[in-house]
């Protein structure tokens, strides 16, 4: 008999919506399940072979042999059809055929990913007595190990001997797998020992996986160990094994290992992926190794790869702590224009902190602004690398302005920020001591105590080393010893000896410094590396008074005497000072030039020297400015470069052999100018010149031709020609010569060289060099303070640009358009909106006519600071003004109207944009249809939905799906939502969580349960995530449908969160056991990170058990609610009033909370205790939850009068005359409640 097999295809997928009104939509899926037809000459008109149970049942009753069997369930791809096929299997088939077929299917389910049917085939089997061979476990093992079910796995290995099967190699890799999936280390590392010592294959998904087990485990050796015996044992890695070996090298900092790793990688052939580089660039980063990580993100910026926001906060944190501020600035700027993540406060904070730690006051002080503009709060990190980047400047007016701003943000300072704020007072004058000690007192009152003893210099009666010996002892480890090495710093700044001495002490015999101190035969050391300059001197005095002791007492010192400071580039002032120090004390300790911060002696020289110096010399007697770390050059931020080649060198008339021939062209035409030249004559022939080499040649000859009093005039031709070219480093360089050079700049220098640094966009240099004018007592016109208050705003200087233009103001000033927009945008980034305003007032009271540009700015600030009303004023005054807005002005007004809800006036705008023929992009659609889903304008949502597709320029995308549908849910429009949903899905969008909790929601109001279920069932299959939110949802479902179809949902919840479907099921069941149910309860609660999320789902929870009538279980579940302070001050209770407070809790919570209180009235009563005069039930503004108290009060006969007070504050409330009465009389047992959830019971939603 000749069979011919048929595939044919129904036209299903389990990833679709299949709306049950409309069955025949959206059947065009691109997904499909096979399924197969047989076809024979006596069966093709058969009339059963429409039905698909009768088609395998037909065919099955057919087969004549096992390798026909075969033949068919190789080729069907479908689990159900498989297990139908099994189950219509004619008889005359062999028990071992059978069991060879079974263990297709299951191979089967493991290809599929569907285990729960593969095990309740297995039970089948037995029940049908065919016995399981070791391929029967393999794909069963393997299967488990795929679907992430690893004790599942383990359950059935286990059972392998009581069947009388041995594991081959495959089951012994499934179950490496399995083990160490799930961390059950000894079991995966047995077995894999085993399998090395017996040679036999193992999957490289099985190394895979150890190697992550390994990294969980933090066992990185252990790594790179499964990674050599891969070499060992010749199996080649995969690219996953790779990704893993890399990503746990980066966890472990080992950027070495990872670099060798990705070179084995490439010799193998593989390219890397994102995952590999997102692996390299982690363990380049974490490993400092700066260049091999630049060049992966400049490769991954080629390859157009996305870095997320954890990879960016990686790179940056690398080039602050090496101090590759250019590169950290440029993937700073990167990452705001990648469009794909923007900063966070980590980020912020170090770059933030990597200007603080360079001493770039102003560009930390604009990353602050910005911080804050964006609306990242500021953390309590920020606040450190001000106040020490402040204290280093000796700003201490700033550092308390620093620290009071965050204090009255609520930030709480640590302990790190109060060892910072004792930094300072190591920085500042002794004069303003006090300033920084009102700071410290706020921060840490003990430590304040510490510090104004030692300010006022209080005598030590035992309390002062008490105090300080437990505040050091309650210190984190890592700021003990700056706060010891500050405290001591302090001492011995304000000359108090003992003390310094008394701390060090302290500081040793709390183990704060250890081995500071070294002896042999050869050599005594003194090790200062742990010790700040005061804290070094005192101990440094310390041992020389030990030497002393020891010389005195005619002890031999060893050959050699050793100092070791520590030496780092950012500590080289400090170094200057002590070994400045060092020599003031005329010691014989010279620096090594061999090895960095060392400085040694011999014993001779050391005995000369300590004969003659005096044994009675204190700390008291030495300088004490000693700490002082001095300047360079007074008040220049930046020293001043030597020039390469001073001019009085220069010998421009003689060119040497090595000049150019364009060079020695130039000197003998210079040569034809003669020697009397003047300097009028040189500017002009400087001034019209093109090419700056030869203009610099030239100047250079003509500036020693003319009196030095007059070269300043051609310097500032010079450097005009370099701001003409934006050629800023050249003009640096070049007054920084002149300076050298002792001309002295007036103010067509300084406006020059300002301008420079503006067309640059180098304005904090602009800054710098204004800051230098008064030295040289030069005056700024209106042009350059205009300019200056631009620049000032631009990089943020807030204090500078307000300084200057209140200067402006009180001088009457004449300011430009320019800089009235800078001040408008730099209080609008640093939150200040109000000023924004005033500046805007000030520019009509001065008569300057606001352009375009400073309307946008004002709008666009407007609408961040959330001030539609006055973005509508101004633009009134806008239209009045003359001034036609352009598209980025409706734009931004626009969207200012949308975020504050201003739905008519942003109707109106909309409408105008539309009339105008502008381009309304995707962002701008997207705030109307929310703005429209939040105030219910329905009808406008679809108009513009309408409008947004019909647009041409952009279609809706899944966020404009999602409010759509979202709305037609809240509203109840089933099927407008549905058919909303099919669109999306038919222009290829995915529907989100969001989607399809909006839908079960609605589903659940509408009672459909089927409905709600088969949402669930396809957001698994859409290979979605249930989340907290969907799950609460679920849950306020039940509170909608009939008790009978309870089960349903309980099915879909325990699928989607196990131990929440314990508690339900628990509830639904009745079970005993308070104990247990209190301990998963509250572990579920845990489990969920969002606190408004944790709060509906116990007042959902609270509302099941009152329809269900467990009141005990609702009790437990509020009380655990009460602890997890979930609700607070639910009761209040005074000497004149006992109220309940209802105004927060959801209607089902309100009533138990109700029962509570009034037990807790009654018990009150029953003890003797006094009420107060008056009781009281606060509902708030909810007249449901009004309505739903006052008839349970009715039914419960209670004495209480409702109320309403001029806020509409409604509730009830009895006099203790009343209520005593009422509770006396009242019957014990409370009238059954039963709670349906109402559409303004937002509390369950």
């Amino acid at each position: 008999m000749y069979l011919t097999y048929q595939f044919s295809t129904i036209f299903f997928s389990s990833y679709s919506f299949i709306n049950p009104k409309l069955p025949n939509l959206n059947h065009k899926s691109h997904k499909f399940k096979t399924f197969f037809s047989y076809k024979s000459p006596n069966s093709l008109h058969h009339a059963n072979l429409n039905d698909p149970d009768a088609k395998i049942s037909s065919l099955s009753k057919t087969l004549k042999s096992k390798i026909e069997a075969e033949n068919i369930f190789h080729n069907i791809s479908d689990p159900e059809t498989a297990i139908l096929a099994l189950k219509n299997l004619p008889d005359n088939i062999q028990p071992e055929n059978r069991l060879f077929l079974y263990n297709t299917v299951f191979k089967l389910f493991g290809e599929n990913k569907v285990f729960e049917k593969a095990e309740k085939l297995f039970d089948e089997m037995l029940q049908r007595g065919i016995k399981p061979n070791t391929l029967t476990f393999s794909n069963l093992i393997r299967s488990a190990a795929l679907c992430s079910l690893p004790h599942k796995a383990v359950e059935f290995f286990e059972k392998m001997p009581s069947f009388g099967c041995e594991p081959d190699y495959n089951v012994i890799s499934s179950m490496i797998y399995a083990y160490a999936y799930a961390g059950n280390v000894d079991m995966a590392l047995k077995l894999y020992d085993s399998a090395k010592n017996e040679k036999l294959p193992i999957w490289t998904t099985a190394f895979s996986v150890l190697i992550k087990m390994y990294r969980v485990l933090r066992n990185y050796d252990g790594c790179l160990s499964v990674y050599d015996d891969m070499k060992v044992l010749g199996i080649k890695p995969n690219e996953i094994v790779y990704n893993t070996l890399l990503a746990a090298m980066g966890k472990a900092k080992r950027a070495r290992d990872a670099k060798g790793i990705y070179q084995d990688m490439r010799k193998d052939g593989f390219e890397p992926n994102w995952i590999t580089y997102s692996a390299l660039l982690e363990a380049y980063a974490r490993g400092r190794y700066i260049n091999d990580a630049l060049i992966v993100y400049k490769e991954m910026k080629e390859k157009r790869m996305t870095l997320n926001k954890f990879l960016y906060s990686m790179l940056l944190d690398m080039c602050a702590d090496v101090g590759y501020i250019d590169d950290a600035v440029e993937i700073f700027e990167e990452m705001k224009h990648s469009g794909t993540c923007q900063p966070d406060s980590f980020i912020y904070s170090s770059l933030i902190n990597m200007y603080a730690c360079n001493g770039n006051i102003l560009q930390a002080e604009a990353m602050l602004n910005e911080m804050i503009s964006c609306g990242v709060e500021p953390n309590i990190f920020v606040l450190t690398s001000f106040v020490h980047c402040y204290g280093k400047a000796k700003q201490t007016d700033d550092v308390v302005k620093i620290f009071n701003q965050f204090w009255d943000m609520g930030i709480t300072p640590d302990d790190r920020l109060c060892g910072c704020l004792l930094y300072v007072m190591t920085q500042i004058p002794k004069d303003e001591l006090g300033k920084i000690t009102n700071c410290i007192e706020k921060a840490n009152p003990k430590l304040g105590y510490i510090v104004k003893c030692l300010t006022e210099e209080k005598e030590d009666d035992g309390y002062f080393m008490k105090e300080v010996s437990e505040l050091l002892s309650a210190a984190a480890e890592y700021v003990k010893k700056s706060l010891c090495n500050s405290l001591i710093d302090i001492c011995y700044n304000l000359g108090m000896e003992d003390r310094a001495r008394d701390l060090l002490g302290l500081g040793l015999w709390l183990e704060i410094y250890n081995n500071i101190q070294s002896r042999s035969e050869t050599q005594w050391c003194l090790n200062l590396k742990p010790f700040s300059v005061g804290a070094a001197i005192t101990a440094l005095h310390v041992w020389l008074d030990d030497l002393s002791k020891a010389f005195e007492s005619g002890e031999e010192l060893p050959q050699v005497l050793g100092i070791c400071w520590r030496y780092n580039p950012s500590d080289k002032d400090l170094a200057i000072v002590f070994e400045s120090y060092l020599k003031e004390l005329n010691s014989p300790f010279y620096k090594d030039a061999d090895r960095t911060g060392w400085f040694y002696t011999t014993s001779r020289e050391a005995k000369s020297w300590l004969h003659s110096r005096g044994l009675n010399e204190t700390v008291a007697d030495l300088n004490p400015t000693v700490l002082d770390v001095p300047i360079n050059l007074s008040s220049f931020h930046n020293p001043i470069p030597q020039p390469l080649v001073t001019l009085q060198h220069v010998q421009l008339e003689y060119p040497d052999a090595k000049s150019s021939p364009i060079e020695n062209q130039v000197y003998e035409i210079l040569k034809g100018f003669g020697d009397n030249i003047t300097e009028h004559d040189a500017g002009f022939i400087l001034n019209n010149m093109s090419n700056l080499d030869n203009a610099m040649l030239v100047f250079k000859y003509f500036v020693q031709k003319v009196q030095p009093v007059k070269q300043v005039i051609l310097y500032n031709v010079m450097l005009k020609l370099f701001r003409e070219s934006r050629e800023f480093e050249k003009a640096e360089k070049l007054f920084y010569e002149m300076l050298q050079s002792k001309v002295k700049p007036d103010i067509i220098t300084f406006s020059t060289m300002i301008s420079c640094a503006g067309w640059c966009a180098k304005h904090h240099k602009a800054v710098e060099w204004f800051e230098m004018m008064p030295s040289f007592k030069c005056e700024p016109d209106d042009k350059l303070l205009s300019f200056m208050i631009s620049s000032s705003a631009s990089i943020g200087n807030v204090a500078m640009a307000s300084r200057l233009y209140r200067r402006a103001i009180e001088k009457k000033w004449k300011i430009d358009k320019v800089a009235f927009s800078a001040l408008i945008k730099m209080y609008g980034k640093s939150g200040d909106y109000a000023r924004c305003l005033r500046v805007y007032s000030d520019m009509k009271v001065f008569g300057v006519k606001p352009n375009i540009a400073t309307y946008n700015n004002l709008f666009l600030l407007m609408g961040t600071g959330k001030r539609a009303h006055k973005a509508k004023a101004i633009y009134e005054e806008m239209i009045n003004n003359g001034i036609s807005p352009n598209q980025s002005t409706y734009e931004t007004v626009l969207q200012t109207y949308c975020r504050a809800m201003y739905k008519v006036d942003a109707m109106i705008v909309y409408k105008e944009m539309k009339e105008k023929g502008m381009d309304i992009g995707r962002v701008l659609y997207n705030m109307l249809l929310h703005m429209c889903l939040d105030v219910g304008y329905a009808d406008e949502a679809v108009e513009i939905f309408t409008d947004m597709m019909k647009s041409g320029t952009c279609r809706p995308d899944s966020v404009a799906y999602t409010s759509l549908i979202i709305m037609y849910s809240r509203t109840g429009k089933v099927s407008e939502a549905e058919a909303i949903l099919n669109e999306m899905m038919n222009c290829g969008f995915e529907p989100n969580v969001l989607v399809l909790t909006s839908l079960a929601d609605c589903y659940g109001k509408a009672k459909q349960t089927d409905d709600v279920v088969r949402i669930f069932g396809q957001l698994l299959d859409f290979g979605l995530r249930p989340d907290d939110r969907f799950i609460g949802c679920l849950v306020h479902v039940m509170l909608q449908i009939p008790k009978q179809e309870h089960g349903k949902i309980i099915g879909c919840i325990e699928k989607a969160k196990p131990k929440l479907g314990f508690v339900v099921r628990y509830l639904m069941e009745e079970r005993d056991g308070d104990g247990i149910f209190l301990k998963e309860a509250s572990e579920l609660f845990h489990s969920i990170d969002d606190y408004a999320l944790k709060k509906s789902l116990c007042n959902s929870l609270i509302a099941l058990c009152v329809n269900l009538e467990v009141l005990d279980r609702a009790r437990d579940l509020f009380n655990l609610g009460l602890t997890l302070e979930f609700y607070t001050n639910v009761q209040r209770r005074s000497p004149t009033t006992w109220s309940l407070r209802l105004k927060r809790l959801s209607i089902g919570t309100s009533l138990i909370a109700l029962q509570v209180w009034i037990d807790d009235l009654s018990k009150a009563l029953e003890s003797g205790e006094e009420l107060p005069p008056v009781l009281e039930i606060s509902t708030g503004k909810n007249m449901s939850k009004l309505s739903v108290v006052e008839s349970y009060l009715k039914e419960y006969n209670a004495s209480f009068q409702a109320f309403q007070k001029n806020n509409n504050e409604t509730g009830f409330f009895a006099t203790n005359e009343l209520a005593k009465s009422w509770l006396q009389s009242r019957v014990l047992d409370v009238p059954a409640i039963v709670i349906e959830s109402r559409p303004n019971d937002p509390d369950l939603v």
